[in-house]
């Protein structure tokens, strides 16, 4: 979603980061993407390509035996029957009437289920298992933007990465633009390689990297975990 669907200020916002096991490759999980970026949400993605690799072992864990992906956790609500959820709609729901303008709002694009997850879907060959024990990324951008291509790169080597996302109208660019466009700009390509380059060890040193382009601000830095 390249517009936030409303005014991001008047509505509530999460009291903690949102917590999301996904993949790139997931329609589903796409849908939720899409609902966080339409909603200006800052969410930590935590990547499962195929329902099996990177942080599917800790799902499978929180949840007792289940993959199943597109997977919220919301630390934020002390009732934990409603701090987890799996399903699709359920989840798109759950961000609509609470942290925007109601589930009457959600995007006709947003509803109903007629997808299922791809399977056999590995991560890329660079991955590490090292990389679930690395502090996440943060990246600024949005679903169906630019920076969507580092995103997946990020997702593909099983890298944890807290989202910021700044679609057109989003309330997180206040502030924002100066400071990436003081970093400098760097051309998508190189970023892209540097994605694709990080190992265990890069990662440590991982130094900011921008990308500034038309309602597409772009940062990525190491930060702390979450959750």
């Amino acid at each position: 979603m390249k517009e936030v669907i409303g005014n991001p200020k008047e509505w509530k916002r999460p009291r903690k980061t949102l917590i999301l096991y996904e993949y790139e490759q997931s329609p589903l999980c796409k849908k939720v993407r899409q609902t966080c970026s339409a909603l200006d949400l800052v969410v930590e993605y935590r990547p499962c390509p195929g329902g099996r690799y990177g942080f599917s072992d800790q799902l499978s864990t929180r949840t007792l035996g289940s993959r199943t992906v597109p997977f919220l956790v919301d630390p934020g609500n002390s009732i934990s029957a409603l701090a987890n959820m799996r399903d699709t709609q359920e989840i798109i729901e759950y961000l609509f009437d609470n942290f925007g303008p109601g589930i009457d709002k959600i995007p006709n694009n947003l509803k109903g289920k007629g997808s299922t997850n791809p399977t056999g879907v590995k991560p890329n060959k660079n991955y590490n298992e090292q990389n679930m024990f690395k502090k996440p990324l943060t990246l600024w951008g949005f679903e169906g933007g630019d920076s969507q291509k580092v995103r997946a790169a990020l997702s593909d080597l099983c890298l944890a990465h807290n989202m910021v996302n700044v679609a057109k109208g989003s309330a997180n660019r206040a502030g924002k633009l100066l400071y990436v466009a003081n970093m400098g700009d760097r051309l998508l390509p190189d970023l892209w390689r540097i994605c694709i380059s990080i190992t265990s060890t890069e990662l440590t040193t991982l130094t900011p990297h921008t990308l500034t382009i038309p309602q597409s601000p772009l940062l990525l830095h190491d930060t702390g975990r979450t959750g």
